[in-house]
């Protein structure tokens, strides 16, 4: 990801625009979002274990 973003220099004050797209672009957010989901329900029983709800 670093090498990702220091090539439009998205690192530097000029290029924090790309940056803030990324973050903030709904379809992009949705998607990580969705990437967490499936990754809890699939580590379900970890993560109760995790919070003592087990």
């Amino acid at each position: 990801m670093r090498t990702f973003l220091r090539g439009p220099g998205a690192t530097k004050s000029s290029g924090a625009s790309v940056l803030s797209y990324l973050l903030f672009e709904s379809g992009y957010c949705s998607e990580l979002i969705e990437l967490g989901r499936h990754d809890a329900i699939a580590q379900g029983a970890e993560l109760k274990r995790f919070l003592r709800l087990t």
